[in-house]
């Protein structure tokens, strides 16, 4: 491993290899993996869908500016179809009838489905449980290992060094540069450390982004992982879901889509964890299934799988992108709250503009209106 490069990302997963792809054509960047291969926490275990009318405003314009890099990529990063349209349907009993009314007002786009057509779109859902939703056109399922895989390629076509199974140990700042500890954690026991140097730190570390932060000395800025768990069920033969919406409760508390021939459903939960491998935990799982019986005509006797990954927010719920005023050198891409894979490509754009003091291009020029809302200053005022 070359010991001094310009850049070095923390974190292989969406948001790390992304921004590693857009320094490398200009920079020596090295990227950074714990695990033995990228992508193996959040990433890996997303929903996969796109959808410009989830979350706070700012979110929604990000996740909006990314949508026609996933409809047309660019030349070789992928041969596949990153984007494969899918409608969501926001639902609501009578009771969140206000709910839904202050989304639409937040949202103006979304279409108002009365209870007949949300069962046209929906089979399965109770007629006395529902009472209407909200339709959004244009979200779609995401090719989340495709997407991850052509930023990794383009990374290593520009000349980026990934290496996997390496623990940040420490970092500090020596003689105007950062030096970084690194333990292998293939062979843990032997205590053998490498250093690292360079100018710039990028702290894509996902759940484990605040820990990195502590270890920098910059404290963690409030970020807390999340667990959310999901499970998937086998739907009755005579059931065709494919071309099903993603149905959202409008307060999410739950969710579920066709997957695979199976149907993905998750409780929404958003459980306060330590950075972690997450495990599903047996009380979300039988809430995942409470909650999706209320709201249809079925009952499930089994779950064919389930997992749970960790999403971590910052405590206003936006994302962490930007140098931190502290220090030089040190780069926050954090906070991305279960909006990494949608948002992607231009939360990309905008961090390489920000560390190469570049202009953003003509289709990435509205992150701009972005920049100090998603800025770590906000959070050490």
């Amino acid at each position: 491993m070359n010991l001094r490069y310009d850049i070095v990302v923390i974190g292989a997963g969406i948001a790390g290899a992304s921004i590693a792809a857009e320094l490398a054509p200009s920079a020596r960047v090295l990227l950074l993996e714990m695990e033995l291969q990228p992508g193996y926490h959040s990433t890996g275990r997303s929903a996969a869908y796109s959808s410009a009318s989830y979350g706070s405003a700012a979110v929604r314009g990000i996740t909006a500016a990314s949508e026609q890099f996933y409809r047309k990529p660019p030349d070789g990063f992928t041969d596949q179809c990153l984007l494969h349209p899918r409608d969501a349907v926001f639902i609501a009993r009578r009771d969140q009838l206000e709910k839904m009314r202050e989304l639409k007002h937040e949202v103006p786009q979304l279409q108002a489905l009365n209870h007949e057509d949300v069962l046209h779109r929906v089979p399965i859902l109770d007629t006395n449980y529902l009472s209407g939703g909200l339709l959004e056109t244009g979200g779609g399922d995401l090719e989340v290992d495709a997407i991850l895989q052509g930023f990794l390629r383009r990374f290593g076509d520009a000349g980026g060094t990934l290496c996997c199974g390496q623990q940040v140990a420490s970092i500090a700042q020596r003689s105007g540069e950062w030096v970084l500890s690194l333990q292998d954690t293939k062979l843990p026991s032997e205590g053998k450390r490498e250093e690292v140097r360079c100018g710039i730190i990028v702290n894509a570390a996902g759940s484990w982004a605040g820990e990195l932060g502590k270890l920098a000395g910059l404290g963690d800025l409030g970020l807390q992982p999340r667990r959310r768990t999901a499970l998937l069920v086998k739907l009755p033969e005579a059931i065709d879901a494919s071309g099903w919406p993603l149905t959202i409760d409008v307060e999410e508390q739950f969710y579920f889509k066709p997957d695979a021939g199976l149907l993905l459903v998750s409780p929404g939960d958003e459980t306060p964890s330590i950075a972690c491998d997450a495990r599903p935990q047996e009380l979300d799982l039988a809430l995942a299934m409470d909650r999706l019986e209320q709201a249809t005509s079925l009952a499930f006797s089994r779950i064919e799988h389930k997992w749970a990954g960790l999403r971590t927010f910052a405590p206003d719920g936006e994302f962490v992108v930007g140098f931190d005023p502290r220090v030089d050198g040190f780069f926050w891409m954090a906070g991305q709250g279960g909006y990494g894979v949608q948002s992607a490509p231009s939360l990309a754009k905008l961090a390489g503009s920000l560390i190469t003091e570049t202009i953003l291009s003509r289709d990435f020029a509205c992150l701009d209106s972005f920049r100090d809302l998603v800025s770590p200053a906000r959070l050490l005022a």
